[in-house]
């Protein structure tokens, strides 16, 4: 498998850099394993947001086709003049309509520095779109969808992907970049821990058992219950590189905030309001040097996820300042960059998930 997309980062959103087409219009689509999907803004457009990447124009390339509405890839969508429409809206408000077509997909490659072509795979074609996220970095044209429905990148790929991929998110400080690694490409890693992806879930995202949480090595022993996939296929904890803040579902979210209280009392902290009005809901006034930061422990079926602080915490030193990473949510969702400096294994034929510590820049 010579496909190794290059994965950067533009403030919060990570990114993969691809080719459209032939020739090719070279620009950057959201990384998103909460995603089916793949789309990309097309010209002419009805309504778009702005973006830097070139606009890619179906009419100059030589391997763009739509899709018959009896494809396999438009099950399910409505169909108008035999082309295959389709409609979504994602969780952070992102709206995208259009049509459902193949393309040449050109990406960076593990053989040898060459580019490599993958030909008709099927892609969202949007029309209109419209975010509140995406404008404001300008960085992307769309979303690079992971997820194990059919429509997704990764299942598209089929036995030349083997059901697997992993990467590994740069930190945000930072300035390198890394790769998404498919099939083969995929290496063994070392000190790893593996804890099951759970049977479908209702949306085809990747959940997975959380059992409890812990603080500086203190488990908060919540309820059994507490993560439970309920029997429609919601609930339980999903992974997902889409978004950028963690969610808590609130009885868990309300436990990890008392226990970080608790902790931060022995160090005579002040607490404040966030500082940028993002709706973070546990924040610090910093003490010059202050960094007896303390560890988060999501424990899994099997495995413990402990991220460093600086993922766990939003610590701004020009400022003074720091907050809990993590929303109160309906749901509880493991984002990415809380996987920063991790290598994260996904094998979606074996349902299994497999992680470790690591260096991304030196991927």
């Amino acid at each position: 498998m010579g496909v190794r997309p290059i994965v950067a980062h533009d403030k919060w959103l990570y990114m993969v850099k691809l080719g459209i087409g032939n020739p090719p219009t070279f620009t950057r689509l959201h990384l998103d394993t909460g995603s089916n999907i793949m789309w990309t803004q097309c010209a002419p457009c009805r309504s778009y947001f702005p973006q830097l990447p070139p606009l890619y124009w179906p009419a100059k390339s030589r391997t763009y086709r739509t899709l018959p509405c009896d494809h396999r890839l438009c099950a399910g969508y409505p169909c108008i003049n035999n082309k295959c429409h389709y409609e979504m809206k994602f969780f952070d408000g992102t709206y995208t309509k259009g049509i459902i077509a193949a393309e040449r997909f050109t990406f960076a490659s593990n053989l040898g520095g060459r580019s490599e072509a993958v030909d008709g795979v099927g892609f969202g074609c949007s029309k209109e779109s419209s975010s509140d996220m995406y404008p404001r970095t300008q960085a992307v044209s769309g979303i690079l969808g992971l997820g194990s429905d059919v429509r997704s990148f990764l299942m598209q790929l089929g036995d030349r992907a083997k059901g697997r991929f992993s990467y590994c998110l740069v930190p945000l400080e930072h300035t390198g970049q890394s790769y998404l690694r498919f099939g083969t490409d995929v290496e063994r890693i070392k000190h790893a821990q593996t804890t099951p992806i759970l049977p479908k879930h209702e949306l085809e995202v990747y959940s997975l058992e959380l059992k409890d949480l812990s603080v500086d090595g203190r488990l908060l022993r919540l309820p059994p219950d507490t993560f439970k996939v309920n029997r429609n296929g919601t609930g339980g904890c999903i992974i997902d590189s889409g978004l950028s803040v963690t969610f808590m579902i609130g009885e868990a979210f309300d436990a990890l905030v008392h226990s970080l209280e608790e902790y931060f009392q022995n160090y005579d902290l002040r607490k404040i309001e966030d500082p940028r009005d993002t709706g973070l809901e546990l924040c610090y006034k910093k003490p010059r040097g202050f960094s007896s930061y303390p560890t988060v422990g999501f424990h899994l079926r099997g495995a413990v996820f402990r991220p460093k602080a600086k993922s766990v915490f939003l610590i701004d030193e020009a400022l003074g300042t720091f907050c809990l990473f993590v929303r109160k949510g309906e749901f509880t969702l493991l984002a990415a960059v809380l996987q920063q400096n991790f290598r994260m294994v996904f094998d979606v034929r074996k349902r299994k998930l497999t992680f470790a510590e690591e260096n991304c820049a030196r991927d």
